[in-house]
């Protein structure tokens, strides 16, 4: 089912290649995932670069299991081709959490957030860094695109109060 709904969505182009997926998870799978997300901060590292968002490798963990077939047909939505390699992490983002627009690493092919539940969004920006839109942080939603050099993204100051938690898949190129 999630396989069928990232394959079926709208593939935006500006400012970059994108997809926005909403309801994208089954409820089942969508209240789970929920229910076992950490409560509190425990077992979750603090992010390198910030100290308002903490990972957990989802990985390592029993916890939750990647769909069959979700990443290639990721892979296929955004024109990836050949071998990649995922790393999926829970990331919980504290109400300070911003950063600044970005393209990710080189090695990444793909980004793509599942978004589990908080407050705020994802902004688009061009190449001059101007801000084309803010996707909304909208529960059992998901956000993917494929790395380029012009696609930068970040999450700007908002008032949240809460948590913002999301699943990430990171897909390198293998």
């Amino acid at each position: 089912m999630v396989v069928r709904r990232v394959g079926w969505a709208s593939t935006h182009l500006r400012p970059f290649p994108y997809f926005l997926v909403f309801n994208v998870l089954p409820l089942s799978l969508f209240d789970r995932l929920n229910a076992e997300y950490p409560k509190d901060l425990e077992g979750m590292k603090v992010d390198d670069t910030t100290p308002y968002r903490y990972w957990l490798r989802t990985d390592t963990t029993e916890r939750f299991r990647a769909h069959t077939g979700l990443v290639s047909e990721i892979g296929q939505k955004l024109g990836i081709n050949g071998k990649v390699g995922v790393e999926a992490r829970l990331a919980r983002d504290l109400p300070e959490y911003t950063v600044a627009p970005h393209t990710d690493t080189i090695g990444k092919a793909a980004s793509v957030l599942f978004y589990l539940g908080g407050e705020g969004g994802t902004s688009l920006y061009n190449p001059d860094l101007s801000k084309v839109t803010t996707l909304p942080h909208e529960p059992n939603s998901a956000f993917g695109f494929a790395r380029t050099n012009q696609s930068f993204h970040g999450v700007e100051k908002q008032s949240r109060t809460g948590y913002r938690d999301s699943l990430i898949y990171m897909i390198y190129r293998a």
